[in-house]
């Protein structure tokens, strides 16, 4: 009888060890954080992906590894691997909001990372509506988004508009930046950034109705001069128009390669 008493204790203690011992998403989330902070981004991955593993249903934690892993590629030089890095990143942040649709983190950070990597890997408007969905969160609920994160919102959110061409709601969204926070970096960059946006219909939407009405030697000169100067993401719209209106222009496909590549170049940033 006392055998089995001692041997209930010692379960009993084995089992307290081992609950003592787990660890808090909010733990793991705050020791990745300042892994982050030292800029130790593998270490954070690590430390998130033990996260993973420990709750393996919770939004949160997948968010937090989809964004770390997404660091990750602006640290790579080796451009491969970094579309690696950015292609498992979005997994594990659709998996976040799969998980929890209302997860304002996963949102945001999905949001963060869709509007800042090249506009070429078709994630710009899936961020831009993650971004508006924490807007319409706020709107219905006011005081639920904090003002520093609601600051984040806008700020990408502006910066989603803008690789669209809609200059009216980045100026928009750049303004409410300055607003909300007036003082801090955000507002500053925002600040120069609505200087150069302009209030009448901006030269984007021109240019796009130029496009559409040129014919197929002045499309493809337009083209190459806009090629000439690294303005990729103009050139990209001229070859694909002048594609669509001769198909088999053979010219125009090798151009447009050339300024797809010029694009990829040029929007790969490594502090992503």
């Amino acid at each position: 009888m006392k055998l089995l008493f001692k041997c209930f204790i010692v379960l009993l203690l084995i089992l307290f060890a081992f609950t003592s011992q787990a660890k808090s998403l909010k733990d793991y989330i705050k020791d990745a954080k300042a892994n982050q902070d030292s800029e130790k981004i593998a270490e954070a991955v690590k430390i998130m992906e033990k996260a993973v593993e420990e709750y393996p249903d919770s939004s949160s934690a997948y968010a937090y590894l989809g964004l770390y892993t997404a660091m990750q590629a602006g640290e790579t030089k080796n451009f491969i691997r970094a579309g690696q890095l950015i292609n498992e990143s979005f997994q594990l942040l659709d998996t976040a909001v799969s998980l929890d649709s209302f997860n304002v983190i996963a949102r945001l950070h999905r949001g963060i990372i869709g509007t800042e990597v090249p506009a070429f890997l078709g994630k710009l408007d899936n961020a831009i509506n993650d971004l508006e969905f924490i807007i319409k969160i706020d709107q219905n609920s006011p005081d639920k988004i904090p003002n520093n994160l609601l600051v984040q919102v806008y700020n990408f959110l502006g910066k989603g508009y803008q690789k669209k061409g809609e200059e009216e709601k980045a100026n928009t969204a750049l303004k409410k930046v300055i607003e909300l926070d007036p003082e801090s970096s955000f507002a500053e960059e925002a600040k120069k950034q609505v200087k150069n946006i302009p209030e009448t219909p901006n030269t984007t939407t021109k240019e796009k109705r130029n496009i559409e009405s040129g014919d197929s030697k002045e499309l493809m000169n337009r083209g190459k001069s806009y090629l000439k100067t690294k303005d990729c993401k103009k050139a990209v719209d001229v070859f694909k128009k002048l594609i669509e209106i001769d198909s088999k222009n053979v010219e125009a496909y090798t151009y447009l390669a050339q300024t797809l590549g010029c694009l990829a170049e040029k929007e790969h940033d490594e502090n992503i």
